[in-house]
């Protein structure tokens, strides 16, 4: 039995991630200095918490639906949008770089049909004024417009093999359940096996209120001969028309023919010097409407559809082409063989309405970038080696935007500490119930060599008490009763100012932790961090 997890949930559920910054406070979280492997597991997770060194605040504006990127390539191979096929995994659109288009930034295009699997050879060119922002390039290929991205939001929410979305009320774009769609085209099931099927072109030479007359080299002189065909027809304005053809009479003495329409009056549309294909008549059968496609012939053989109109209302649709005259593809002694053609509907909504789910979106960008403003507040010496994302930490105030996590004391004298030393207070039985590593030392009005003729402050982080396992914030408070021991076993006394950090040890619930190699920070540092989390 399949057991199928569909793109719908997985884009769901970074859909509802994403709403949970509405109502809930995130943090990207800095920690550890020295490097230790990030794992799924509750001491891990508190081993985190504990060492927290500082953090800032990640607003729902700092969040972004991700996508693969799948760059536009010359020589690459696009896969088409079919509503039969699975496209998790496959590249459905290309992101045509700057320095293949006209019109600067990048800019994303669904491929609606890749010319049964041909290479790309010539990139959309975004027009503004296109109606339907569906690009049919030499090569074959039909994209349909879905966003842009200027280069700036490319360069500075783009991660590793991902780009965002980005565009105008992205959280409005859903649709009604079982709201129906529009035809986004007619695959030829077999376009190197059909054959039998004529295209005959030529041009208007008169236009009446009922009728046309028409000259071709290749007119067929039998009467009704095109009944049933499609009339495509482009008057000298470039703008083209579509008519059935109702009766066909040919003139042998003139070596014209004249032509009526099952629709009304053509008058107002065709003028003399227009030009005509007549072409096998696509019928489409749906509970939508408006739908039109024209075949594309070659070689006496349909090769493709060609969709004039995208129609709308349908949640199904076949069609058929129809058998022309003298059409005979179940003769035995006939080399006629009937073309297969298949619909193909848009995603709910018509192509761009749900790029979330249409452009099966599972992961999300966090991003949190280091001011100088926040540098102000942050600490600017020593290392770090993890990120995580924390949500609902708590903090003894209103939550900050950002928090340097470390304990602050100053002494009226030098003290015998050194950076990244454990130091540590023990009760009256001798009991340690507090440690912490020295962070940061600043030393203060230096007189001389002489100790007691300074003054310091000292930066404590990666304080913990002795229970690993919960929050509690008293076991992890320092105390100003009792000394502070070096790790050489020398006591300072505590006799001056202690700050201490807002955020209260341990809490929040942590989402995600990464490791890497040493991070060193200085007071010019302006780093960006990016998260990317998949669903």
């Amino acid at each position: 039995m399949a057991r199928i997890l569909t793109d719908k949930h997985r884009s769901d559920n970074t859909r509802i991630f994403v709403e949970e910054f509405d109502a809930n406070d995130f943090y990207l979280f800095v920690s550890s200095k020295d490097r230790t492997d990030a794992v799924n597991s509750l001491w891990s997770k508190n081993d985190f918490l504990e060492k927290t060194i500082f953090g800032k605040k990640i607003t729902k504006e700092d969040v972004y639906f991700l996508i693969k990127n799948h760059p536009w390539q010359k020589g690459s191979v696009y896969d088409q949008y079919d509503d039969k096929s699975d496209l998790s995994d496959k590249k459905f659109y290309a992101v045509v770089y700057p320095r293949n288009n006209n019109t600067g930034g990048y800019r994303i295009y669904k491929c609606i049909s890749n010319n049964y699997g041909a290479p790309v050879e010539s990139p959309p060119v975004y027009t503004e004024t296109s109606s339907d922002q569906i690009y049919r390039t030499a090569d074959g290929y039909v994209w349909k417009f879905m966003f842009n991205l200027t280069t700036l939001e490319f360069d500075r929410y783009s991660s590793v093999g991902y780009i965002p979305i980005i565009e105008p009320d992205i959280g409005a774009n859903t649709f009604i359940s079982g709201s129906s769609s529009e035809m986004s085209q007619i695959i030829v099931e077999n376009p190197t096996e059909n054959i039998g099927y004529e295209k005959i072109s030529g041009t208007v030479e008169e236009v009446f209120n009922d009728s046309i007359f028409i000259s071709g080299p290749d007119l067929n002189r039998f009467e009704n001969y095109y009944s049933g065909k499609y009339m495509y027809l482009t008057n000298t304005n470039g703008i083209s028309f579509v008519y059935t053809i109702d009766t066909y009479v040919y003139n042998i003495n003139t070596l014209r023919a004249e032509v009526t329409f099952l629709q009304n009056d053509p008058s107002n549309e065709i003028n003399t010097g227009s030009t005509f294909d007549i072409l096998p008549r696509v019928e489409i059968r749906g509970d939508g409407t408006g739908a039109v496609g024209i075949p594309v012939i070659s070689n006496n053989s349909v090769t493709a559809i060609e969709m004039l109109e995208y129609g709308s209302g349908y949640t199904n649709a076949v069609a058929e082409i129809i058998d022309p005259l003298y059409f005979t593809p179940t003769d035995p002694n006939s080399n006629d063989k009937k073309a297969i053609i298949r619909p193909v509907l848009s995603p709910r909504g018509g192509h761009g309405t749900n790029l979330i789910d249409e452009l099966k979106c599972k992961h999300c960008l966090l991003f949190a970038g280091i001011t100088e403003t926040d540098n102000l507040i942050l600490p600017s010496t020593n290392e770090f080696t993890k990120i995580g994302l924390v949500k609902n930490p708590e903090f003894a105030n209103s939550p900050p935007i950002v928090f340097d996590n470390r304990i602050s004391i100053q002494f009226d004298e030098a003290i015998p500490f050194v950076e990244n030393e454990t130091v540590t207070q023990v009760d009256i039985a001798n009991e340690i119930f507090f440690s912490a590593k020295v962070h940061e030392i600043e030393q203060d009005d230096v007189a001389n060599t002489e100790l007691q003729d300074s003054s310091s402050t000292v930066y404590l982080s990666e304080f913990m008490g002795p229970y690993r396992n919960q929050s509690n914030t008293t076991l992890t408070t320092i105390s100003s009763e009792f000394p502070i021991i070096s790790s050489q076993g020398a006591p300072v006394e505590i006799n001056n100012t202690i700050e201490e950090p807002e955020y209260i040890q341990r809490s929040g619930e942590v989402y995600f932790m990464y490791d890497f190699n040493p991070i060193e920070r200085t007071e010019q540092s302006r780093e960006e961090f990016k998260i990317v989390l998949e669903f």
